[in-house]
């Protein structure tokens, strides 16, 4: 993993894309085209099942599970 700061991301995500480095989660632009169906599939999968799901409505309330009583 690397960080880059820069003001032109989609300049630099265009220049990793065409250097031949195989960067599957990145899909516009891709020319590893086996990989970006892949992900693309599973990616609709996950948004088909989550559409499914039910909506639950955050409170804000406490993130740890409540410890039962002995």
């Amino acid at each position: 993993m690397t960080w880059v700061e820069t003001s032109a991301p989609w300049e630099l995500e265009t220049h990793l894309l065409s250097s031949g480095l195989r960067l599957p989660l990145n899909l516009d632009g891709n020319p590893w085209q086996e990989a970006v169906a892949i992900v693309s599939a599973i990616r609709l999968k996950a948004r088909q099942l989550a559409g499914q799901l039910d909506i639950i409505i955050d409170s804000g309330g406490p993130r740890k599970k409540p410890i039962p009583a002995s």
